[in-house]
């Protein structure tokens, strides 16, 4: 077993923050288009991360000075939550393929030819056809099926052996098929494109509409309304042994390349009454308004750090009710806020915090500093947009790994062992491997 060391207090704390400002270093860089490139080795098992080092390492000098590090985590938490809060409310959704494209282009280091591919790619989920060889009315490059099964997968169907027993079946009953899955891959996808051309099966197959948790919801909401049981894990139902009482069923269904139209489900009203009503309790239970208007999409905000900058504003009135050294963990998390603006113009080797000001002198929301561009304007319009949900779960887990950082007294840690250099091979000089 290796030998252990033991660090407390601020010799504690210390250490935690030169590993942190080490990395921040690293990520810091790397922000705007004007970013850095870092290069990575990838070992097994990384551990969870904050995105920069600002919060623990303002806290921490706080705490040196005697501050009360369980209040400063207070002030922490209590700015936080008020911040994406704000955020919340700032918040728009992706109204179109347009936007969704902008978002690929900032996460692809502003390559707007992969933010289309992104834009595309998202597009066409859920909609159409996967192969045109499903096509039974060429004059209208559609997909027709009348009283015809459906099978509602939550996975990737793989394999031919998975779906053969259910085709027999459907074959047998002289009907044709919708499959929905996550994916139809390619050997699978030939045997379906192989029957429908030699006549052996009229079928179709399109991807699942969604993403996640979302998608389970979806194929559940088609599965009550055709009367089918979709194919899930939790529900323990094995593919190779679905029935055709499983299978949903519908009077007709449609499909088009960029479209999928049901018509006429088998569901009975008592079920899709059922699931209207469980939706229904979900939604009243949600604990915010931003819950009703989307569970899973959480909308865009303007990107270069100008969101979180204009939502510190909720932190003004805040601090006016905190008590003691609350007000501390407050004014940490109001500056970290102004980080990313100021490093986006310093990798443009720009003055920060000169241009922190300018945008926060501004009343127009979307009102920031185009990096790539050198301009100001609206952000949003320019394109330069991040999802809510990236600025919001960054900060969260910003604070709350810095609030345990600042509130440990002990670190516990092996002594690291000196390893002994692997004998080179020919031509590999002195490189550990």
């Amino acid at each position: 077993m290796p030998a252990k060391q033991i660090a407390f207090d601020t010799d504690a704390r210390e250490k935690m923050l030169d590993g942190i400002r080490k990395l921040a270093r690293a990520v810091k860089v790397t922000l705007g288009p004007s970013g850095r490139v870092v290069v990575l080795e990838k070992s097994f098992g990384a551990p969870t991360v904050t995105k920069d080092g600002a919060i623990f390492a303002e806290g921490l000098k706080n705490i040196t000075a005697g501050a009360n590090a369980n209040q400063i985590k207070q002030g922490i938490d209590l700015a936080v939550t008020a911040v994406t809060n704000e955020l919340t409310k700032m918040s728009k959704k992706v109204a179109n393929s347009t936007e969704i494209a902008q978002v690929g282009a900032c996460s692809a280091n502003q390559d707007a030819t992969i933010g289309q591919i992104i834009a595309d790619a998202m597009d066409k989920v859920g909609k159409g056809y996967l192969s045109p060889h499903f096509v039974t009315n060429t004059a209208e490059m559609a997909v027709e099926l009348e009283d015809a099964y459906i099978l509602i997968h939550e996975k990737k169907v793989a394999t031919a052996k998975d779906l053969i027993p259910v085709l027999t079946k459907v074959a047998e009953a002289g009907k044709s098929l919708l499959i929905v899955a996550e994916d139809v891959e390619s050997e699978a996808l030939a045997t379906l494109v192989v029957n429908k051309l030699r006549g052996v099966l009229k079928v179709c197959a399109v991807k699942a509409p969604g993403f996640g948790d979302r998608r389970k919801e979806m194929l559940q909401d088609i599965a009550t309304l055709t009367g089918g049981q979709p194919v899930m894990e939790e529900l323990g139902i094995d593919l190779e042994k679905l029935a055709l009482k499983d299978l949903g069923r519908a009077k007709k269904i449609t499909v088009t390349k960029d479209e999928t139209i049901i018509v006429e489900g088998a569901g009975t009203s008592k079920d899709i009454k059922g699931r209207i009503d469980l939706l229904k309790s979900q939604i009243e239970a949600s604990s915010s308004d931003y819950d009703r208007e989307a569970a899973v999409e959480e909308g865009i905000l303007p990107g270069g750090g100008v969101a979180v900058l204009r939502a510190r504003k909720a932190l003004d009135t805040l601090r006016k009710s905190a008590t003691g050294d609350q007000r501390l963990g407050i004014d940490i998390v109001h500056r970290a806020l102004s980080a990313p603006v100021k490093q986006i113009a310093a990798n443009c080797g720009l003055d920060g915090s000169v241009i922190a000001n300018k945008v926060e002198e501004s009343k127009d929301t979307n009102f920031g500093f185009n990096a790539l561009t050198q301009e100001y304007g609206d952000m949003v319009k320019m394109g330069v947009i991040v999802p809510t949900k990236v600025e919001r779960v960054a900060l969260q887990n910003a604070a709350s790994i810095s609030g345990l950082l600042l509130t440990t007294d002990a670190a516990i840690t092996e002594i690291k062992e000196k390893k002994a250099k692997a004998g080179a091979g020919a031509g590999m000089d002195d490189f550990d491997y």
